[in-house]
C-alpha cells in the first residue's frame, strides 16, 4: 500500500511537471511605463498668406515642437501629405500637394508625440490654365507681347493653320496664315524691333517675319550658315539662333550675317543679361551652355548646367530664365518641367503641371508662364509661377 502511495505521488509530480513544460511563456511587452510623448507640435503661422498656388507654392510653416529630421515628421492638408523640402525644429518648408480647395485643414503629425497639431485652415487655387484649342489642333511655337496677347503656331490634321491670337480673356482671332504646304509650322517665334513677329522653322535656313499687326510672313534674312529651329534677341536687336546646323548664327537688323561654331543639336536658345544660353546634346552629354555677348561676336562657351548628370538618358526641348534667374527647362525626363536655381539648387515641378513634355515656353505678363505640349496629350497651357519671366529684349525694342 505504502508502495502504491509512492508511485502516486511520483506520477503526480511527473505530469505536473510535463504540464508545466508545456505552457507558452508570455510575449515580451513592448509597453514602456517610463516612456513619455514628446511635446505636440504647433503650428502658428503658414507664409505666404493665402491662397497657395496647388502644386507650385513653397510654404514656410512656423511653428514649434517639430523634429529637424524630414523623415520624422509628415504635414497634412486635409488627408494629403505635402513633400517637406527643409525642417527644422521650429520651421517646415514643403512644396503645396495638387490640392485645390476653398477650405483646407493643415497638420502635423512627429514621430515621438502622440498627439497631432492644431489644425490651420488654409485654401489653394489652380495654378494651371489652359488655353482652349480645338479637336485635334497640335501647338509649336507660342510667344507673347507686352499686353498680355499670346500667340500661337497650330497644325491641324498635319496641316498648318497658322499662327493664331488669345487675348487675354481667350478671345481668339487669326493672326497669320499658313506660309506653305510645305512649311506648316514655326518651331520658335519672337516679337522684335518695330513690333513685327520673326519666326524660324526647324530644318529650314531663313528667318521669317511677320508684319506688326499680323498678315503673312515674308523672307526676312536667307542663306544662314545652318539650320536653326530656335531664335531670340539681345539688347540690341540682333537675332541669335541655333539648330541642327553646328552653328550659332547672328543676324542684324541690316541682316549683316555671321556664325560661330556650336557642336551638337541644339533645341532651344534664350538671351539673358548679357549671355547667350544655348540648350543641346552633344552624343550622350545634354546640357545648356552660356557664351558671352562681347561686341558682335561670342566668347568661348562654358557649361551653364550638366542636365545629364541629374536626368540620364533624357533631352531638353525648351528653356526660359526668370528674373531671378532660375532657369525653367522643358524636357522629356518625367517631371516634364525642371527649374535650376541658381548656384545649381535643381527642383522638379509637379507632375501634374506638365504631362508630356514642353515643345516651347513664352513669359506672358506678370507671373504667367506659358507652354506648348506635344506627345500624346497636345495641350495649350498657362500657369502660374513663384516669379517674373525674364525680359524678352525683343519685345523691349522701338
Amino acid at each position: 500500500m505504502r508502495h502504491s502511495l509512492l508511485f502516486a505521488v511520483a506520477g503526480a509530480a511527473i505530469v505536473a511537471g510535463m504540464l508545466s513544460g508545456c505552457t507558452k511563456k508570455p510575449d515580451p511587452s513592448i509597453f514602456d511605463p517610463n516612456w513619455q510623448s514628446s511635446p505636440a507640435p504647433t503650428i502658428t503661422s503658414i507664409a505666404p498668406p493665402l491662397p497657395g498656388l496647388a502644386g507650385v507654392s513653397r510654404l514656410t510653416i512656423t511653428g514649434t515642437n517639430f523634429s529637424p529630421v524630414i523623415a520624422n515628421d509628415i504635414v497634412y492638408f486635409d488627408a494629403t501629405p505635402a513633400k517637406i523640402l527643409t525642417a527644422s525644429a521650429t520651421q517646415l518648408v514643403v512644396r503645396a500637394p495638387l490640392l485645390v480647395k476653398d477650405t483646407i485643414q493643415v497638420s502635423i503629425a512627429v514621430l515621438g508625440s502622440q498627439y497631432l497639431s492644431n489644425y490651420v485652415r488654409y485654401k489653394f487655387i489652380a495654378s494651371v490654365n489652359p488655353v482652349t484649342l480645338n479637336l485635334g489642333e497640335v501647338p509649336y511655337a507660342v510667344e507673347c507681347d507686352t499686353a498680355g496677347n499670346l500667340y500661337v503656331s497650330l497644325i491641324a490634321g498635319g496641316t498648318g493653320i497658322g499662327v493664331k491670337k488669345f487675348t487675354p480673356a481667350r478671345v481668339r482671332t487669326d493672326y497669320s496664315p499658313q506660309f506653305s504646304s510645305a512649311l506648316n509650322h514655326w518651331s520658335g517665334m519672337k516679337f522684335g524691333p518695330g513690333k513685327a513677329l520673326y519666326a524660324v522653322a526647324a530644318g529650314k535656313t531663313f528667318v521669317f517675319r511677320i508684319p506688326p499687326g499680323g498678315g503673312s510672313a515674308v523672307v526676312w534674312a536667307n542663306g544662314l550658315a545652318g539650320a536653326v529651329s530656335d531664335i531670340d534677341f539681345d539688347q540690341q536687336g540682333n537675332v541669335w539662333g541655333c539648330g541642327s546646323g553646328g552653328v550659332i548664327v547672328e543676324v542684324k537688323q541690316n541682316l549683316t550675317k555671321k556664325s560661330f561654331p556650336f557642336a551638337g543639336i541644339a533645341t532651344s536658345i534664350r538671351v539673358f543679361g548679357t549671355n547667350v544660353y544655348v540648350a543641346a546634346h552633344r552624343d550622350s552629354v545634354v546640357s545648356v551652355w552660356s557664351l558671352p555677348i562681347i561686341g558682335d561676336s561670342l566668347g568661348a562657351e562654358q557649361v551653364y548646367t550638366d542636365f545629364g548628370a541629374h536626368y540620364s538618358g533624357y533631352e531638353l526641348s525648351a528653356i526660359t530664365f526668370a528674373s531671378d534667374g532660375s532657369l525653367f527647362i522643358g524636357t522629356n525626363a518625367p517631371p516634364g518641367i525642371v527649374v535650376v536655381h541658381p548656384g545649381g539648387i535643381y527642383e522638379t515641378y509637379d507632375p501634374g503641371l506638365a504631362l508630356t513634355p514642353p515643345i516651347a515656353f513664352a513669359w506672358g505678363t506678370g507671373t504667367t508662364l506659358y507652354m506648348s505640349r506635344g506627345g500624346s496629350a497636345p495641350a495649350l497651357q498657362g500657369f502660374t509661377v513663384e516669379a517674373t519671366g525674364a525680359p524678352y529684349y525683343g519685345r523691349l525694342q522701338p
